[in-house]
C-alpha cells in the first residue's frame, strides 16, 4: 500500500538559471535600432531589412517602426537595450537619405543615398550567388575602411562612426570560424562618395579539379554522390578528364592567392594547415552615399558641418544664441510644471489632512455636491 500523504515529503521545485550571465564584453557590444522615417515604399522597406541583415547579430531584428513614431520614442527604449547607434532611412520628394546618429547625445551623420541596391538585385546580378546559410549572419561581419582622409575632421568623424558599428577584433583570441563576412567602406576622394559592400568569405582547397570539388560539394547527400560518381567509368576520370594541363578545364588558383589555414574553418576540407583560396561573394545590399551634415545631437542640434551651406562667424554665433533660448526656455517651462505639480500635491495633501482632522474630532465632513442631481434639482425648481 502506497505511504499516507502527510508522511510523503513535499519535495519543491527548484529554480535554475538557464541564462547566461551578463559579461562585460557583451555590455560594450554596440547594438542598433535600424528603422525607416517618412513615406517609404516597399523598396525602401526592403533595403532596410537588408541593412538589418547586414547589422545582425547585434540589431533588433523584428524592430517595427510606425508612422506615428518618432525619434524620441526609440531613444526612450534605447537605454533598455544597450543600443548604441541608431540607422534611419528616410524618404523625401528629393530623394533618399540614411542617418547615421549616436545614441544618446549624438553626433548625427546624414548621408544623401544616390543609388543603391538591393540584396536580391546583387544575387540575381551575380552568375554563381552564394546562398547564405544563417552561419554569416550568427557573428559580427569584419570591417575594411578605405579611402578616408586623415587630416578632413568630417572623414575623421565618420571613420570612427564607422568603426564603432562593429565589435573590435581581438586577433590574438579570435577564431576564424567567426570570419565569415565583411563589410567594405570605401571613399572616393574625386567624387566626395561612399561605397558599402558587404561580401561573404569562403575558403575552397587549392589544387583540385573541378570534378573533385563537385565531389567535395556533393558532400554526404548520396544521391547526388552516386549521381556524381555514376557518370564514371573510373575514379581516375575525375582527374583525367579536367586535368591540369587544360586551362579551361581545370580551376587553377591564379585568380586567388592560397593561404595556409592557422585553424579550421567552415566548408569542406577546409581544415588546418590546409592551402586553401579565399574567396569573396558580394551578398549586398550596395549603397553609394554622399556625406550632406553632421549634426551635434541626435538628430538635432548645432550643425558642425555642411557640404553645400557655409555660416560666417556672425552667424554661427546668432545660431548658437538662438539655441540657447530655447534650450533656457524649454527648461522654464519644465520648471514651472514641476513647480504646478508640485503645489497642487501641496494643497491635495493639505485638503486630505484638514478632512482627516475633522473625521477625528467628530465633526461632519461635507461631501461634494453630485452635479447631476444639482441640475435636476434647480431644473425641478424652475417649473
Amino acid at each position: 500500500s502506497s505511504p499516507p500523504v502527510a508522511a510523503m515529503a513535499i519535495r519543491r521545485r527548484k529554480k535554475r538559471r538557464t541564462h547566461k550571465p551578463v559579461t562585460l564584453d557583451d555590455a560594450q557590444v554596440p547594438r542598433s535600432f535600424v528603422f525607416s522615417k517618412g513615406q517609404g515604399g516597399p523598396v525602401v522597406v526592403e533595403l532596410v531589412a537588408d541593412l538589418k541583415r547586414m547589422m545582425e547579430p547585434h540589431t533588433a531584428s523584428r524592430l517595427k517602426a510606425r508612422k506615428t513614431n518618432r525619434v524620441r520614442d526609440f531613444l526612450h527604449v534605447a537605454g533598455q537595450y544597450n543600443v548604441n547607434f541608431f540607422m534611419i532611412v528616410s524618404t523625401t520628394e528629393r530623394g533618399t537619405y540614411l542617418r547615421l546618429a549616436r545614441v544618446p547625445r549624438g553626433p548625427t551623420l546624414q548621408f544623401r543615398v544616390h543609388r543603391f541596391s538591393l540584396a536580391a538585385d546583387v544575387a540575381a546580378a551575380l552568375r554563381r550567388p552564394h546562398s547564405p546559410t544563417g552561419g554569416e549572419f550568427a557573428t559580427p561581419p569584419l570591417l575594411v575602411l578605405h579611402g578616408f582622409s586623415k587630416t578632413d575632421k568630417q572623414d575623421q568623424l565618420a571613420t570612427v562612426m564607422f568603426q564603432n558599428l562593429f565589435p573590435p577584433i581581438d586577433v590574438g583570441k579570435m577564431s576564424i570560424k567567426t570570419c565569415r563576412r565583411v563589410v567594405l567602406v570605401h571613399h572616393d576622394r574625386e567624387t566626395g562618395r561612399t561605397h558599402v559592400r558587404q561580401y561573404a568569405i569562403t575558403a575552397t582547397p587549392t589544387g583540385m579539379t573541378r570534378g573533385l570539388k563537385k565531389l567535395l560539394r556533393a558532400g554526404s547527400t548520396s544521391k547526388l554522390l552516386a549521381a556524381r560518381l555514376g557518370q564514371l567509368e573510373d575514379i581516375s576520370q575525375l582527374l583525367e578528364r579536367d586535368g591540369y594541363s587544360s586551362e579551361s578545364g581545370a580551376e587553377t588558383d591564379q585568380e586567388t592567392e592560397a593561404v595556409t589555414l592557422p585553424q579550421d574553418y567552415t566548408g569542406r576540407g577546409a581544415r588546418k594547415a590546409q592551402q586553401c583560396a579565399i574567396k569573396l561573394t558580394e551578398l549586398g545590399p550596395r549603397l553609394e552615399l554622399e556625406l550632406l551634415k553632421i549634426e551635434e545631437g541626435v538628430c538635432d542640434g548645432n550643425v558642425m558641418y555642411h557640404k553645400y551651406v557655409t555660416k560666417t562667424a556672425a552667424e554661427s554665433a546668432e545660431l548658437a544664441r538662438r539655441a540657447d533660448e530655447r534650450r533656457e526656455g524649454k527648461e522654464e517651462r519644465k520648471r514651472q510644471q514641476e513647480e504646478n505639480v508640485r503645489r497642487k500635491a501641496e494643497a491635495k495633501a493639505a485638503e486630505l489632512a484638514e478632512r482627516a482632522a475633522k473625521r477625528t474630532r467628530g465633526a461632519p465632513v461635507p461631501a461634494a455636491p453630485a452635479r447631476a442631481e444639482g441640475s435636476a434639482a434647480d431644473g425641478a425648481a424652475g417649473d
